[in-house]
């Protein structure tokens, strides 16, 4: 595990690695940019959070699994979310203050609480295989100016949007 390393700015990580487990780089506030292979299936709980300047992340195309506030408070700034993901988890993008856009597709099932709780999002689709948008989802998201409801969101959670002041 690589916690509060202030000198490493990149990590490549082996393809003999399948699972990131929780808090495995925390803190490191030069790291800008993690290359993931193809062989991580999952990502556990704040598995790359809190490193401040972190812009650049691969999420591999047979990545099942990623956990709870798995890049909270980094600067991503776009997300593609691989096929093999079918839930968003619990404050997954917390104050991720960068992010812009993410491409969520059409197996995506679940949104979690909190998902994108203060995050810089400025956009997002919602596929109709997701019913419900829970409480707190994309609160305090200021930069949000778009959400695009497809026709199976059945439920918004009270306080889901509260504090988009550009919605």
């Amino acid at each position: 595990f690589i916690n509060s390393n202030d000198t490493l700015t990149s990590l490549v990580i082996p393809s003999t690695i399948s699972i990131i487990p929780d808090n495995f780089v925390r803190n490191c506030n030069a790291l800008s940019t993690v290359f993931l292979p193809d062989s991580i299936n999952e990502m556990k709980n704040y598995a790359f959070s809190q490193n401040g300047i972190l812009t650049s992340i691969n999420l591999p195309i047979h990545l099942n699994s990623i956990g709870s506030a798995f890049l909270r408070g980094t600067l991503i700034n776009n997300v593609k979310i691989p096929d093999s993901i079918t839930q968003i988890p619990q404050y997954a993008f917390q104050e991720c203050y960068g992010l812009e856009s993410v491409e969520l597709h059409d197996a995506i099932t679940a949104i979690g609480y909190g998902a994108f709780y203060n995050s810089g999002i400025k956009n997002i689709e919602i596929p109709s295989s997701v019913k419900t948008i829970p409480a707190v989802a994309f609160s305090s998201c200021n930069g949000l100016e778009s959400v695009i409801l497809q026709e199976g969101v059945e439920t918004i959670g009270e306080r889901a949007f509260y504090h988009c002041d550009n919605l």
